[in-house]
């Protein structure tokens, strides 16, 4: 290479070079007056209290001294700081709504493993964001979180169709207000891609538990709707008393499992027809299935398959359904489905006490199974329980395949099927009302069963 060329090739160098510092001098510049946040591990939470009241709780971070809590109102861009919160004695000055010039002081517990501060004055059907700082022995921002809960009543109970969507967003909602005593676990996956919910409401660590589920068939919607109106009301009245013992005590002691939409891909179809499947290729098969035209009244998932059928309980194949049905048809062997699976896992992993099903129709309950005498037993301790609250009939023997008869038979754990509901399925909302007065401490008095 020529010295000439060589002089070229290292003057293209050195603009490069420079072009590069310049372009770090820039973002630096742009940078300037700009807080940058570490990542966030705060993990701010908020827990409703009764009356006016709210827990709001964070991981401490390290090297904070204080921190700050913040609160908007419907707008989660007017911040109003509510309280700084100092490490050093666990104080906290609270911010009165005034910005008065003398904080009050007050003492603020602080748990092993968590800050906490109580806000007060709360009102009702608003939507609150919450934002915490943790603060260094400088004054800088180390990290922030921000949460948001809405404060008023979450699950409809006047709404017809209760969807899969309506469904997620009150678990969401559900967990945002409560999350002390809501947690939320994803069991499975449908073939429409759909998640199952399992929202374990109390202490998920509680040596003892219970299984709720419902919808397992998809016309039986209004038993979702049911079973997160329960949550909802023992969580709005958490230290209220049941039989002496407040749902609080009974929660801690046995936590409930609930899984409210077994089926949600049947759901969308009893709800939507066909067409609310989103996937191309099972709605083209499900046009062919057996009653593909009673959409209304479909009982089974996105595949045909009747999920109640489908437990090793005296499970049979129904060779001429085999392209799938809209009721009946139990798939070609036991737990083939993603929804059945679901349940049998979880029940495996949890082993409640006892599981108690919600279906629809008729205001009776599925009890007798054909099983040993001592388990009857049982089976009959916990329906007991259920038809002193409803008033609903007792039904003959049950030798089908269903889940209730897998539990109790083949798992020995004490299970029983609520049908709610007159006479037709999909239930008409206007009976809601009714529904509702008969089952609300279902849940809760089948938890102090086993308390």
């Amino acid at each position: 290479m020529s010295l000439e060329r060589t002089k070229v090739r290292l003057g293209e160098d050195d603009l490069k070079k420079r072009h590069i510092v310049m372009l770090l001098c820039c973002l630096f510049l742009l940078g300037i007056g700009k807080t940058v946040y570490a990542a966030s591990s705060i993990e701010i939470s908020t827990t409703k209290q009764l009356e006016d009241k709210v827990v709001v709780a964070w991981n401490p971070i390290k090297d904070a001294v204080k921190y700050h809590v913040w609160l908007s109102v419907g707008d989660e861009n007017n911040y109003k700081k509510k309280a700084t919160v100092l490490v050093e004695d666990n104080a906290s000055e609270i911010i009165s709504e005034t910005e008065a010039s003398t904080p009050i002081i007050e003492t603020n517990e602080v748990a092993e493993v968590s800050m906490t501060q109580v806000i007060s004055n709360i009102s009702k059907e608003k939507t609150y964001y919450v934002k915490v700082q943790a603060v260094d022995i400088n004054g800088t921002v180390l990290t922030q979180d921000t949460t948001s809960f809405y404060n008023g009543n979450i699950v409809s109970t006047t709404k017809q169709k209760y969807s899969y969507s309506d469904m997620q967003k009150d678990i969401k909602q559900l967990q945002q207000k409560y999350s002390d005593y809501v947690h939320v676990e994803v069991i499975g996956t449908t073939a429409d891609k759909r998640k199952i919910y399992d929202v374990i409401l109390g202490n998920p660590n509680a040596k003892k538990c219970i299984v709720v589920q419902a919808s397992i068939h998809a016309r039986e919607y209004m038993t979702s709707q049911l079973v997160m109106e329960q949550m909802e009301y023992y969580l709005d009245n958490y230290n209220k008393k049941y039989k002496k013992k407040t749902y609080k005590d009974i929660f801690d002691k046995v936590c409930v499992h609930v899984v409210a939409m077994s089926n949600p891909d049947g759901v969308t179809i009893s709800q939507k027809g066909i067409g609310g499947i989103k996937s191309a290729s099972l709605r083209k098969k499900l046009k062919k299935m057996h009653g593909a035209k009673y959409t209304t009244v479909w009982k089974a998932n996105a595949r045909g398959v009747d999920l109640n059928n489908q437990f090793n309980n005296n499970f049979k194949y129904i060779k001429k359904y085999k392209k799938g049905a809209y009721a009946g048809y139990g798939g070609k062997k036991p737990v083939s489905e993603a929804e059945s699976k679901a349940l049998v896992k979880l029940v495996n992993d949890v082993k409640p006490k006892a599981v108690v099903n919600y279906h629809a129709m008729g205001n009776v309950i599925y009890c007798n199974y054909g099983a040993s005498k001592k388990m009857q037993a049982k089976v009959y301790k916990l329906s007991g329980e259920i038809r002193d609250l409803t008033g609903y009939h007792y039904m003959g023997l049950d030798t089908a395949p269903g889940f209730a008869n897998w539990l109790v038979c083949k798992k020995g754990i004490p299970s029983c099927t609520v049908e709610i509901g007159k006479h037709t399925a999909p239930v008409p909302i206007s009976q809601f009302e009714t529904v509702w007065k008969q089952n609300k401490d279902v849940m809760a008095a089948s938890a102090r069963l086993y308390y």
